[in-house]
């Protein structure tokens, strides 16, 4: 289960 902080790490690591 992804929580909300791990979708938002998610999103910042395919910024790089």
């Amino acid at each position: 289960v992804l929580s909300d902080l791990e979708r938002s790490v998610c999103r910042m690591v395919h910024r790089q």
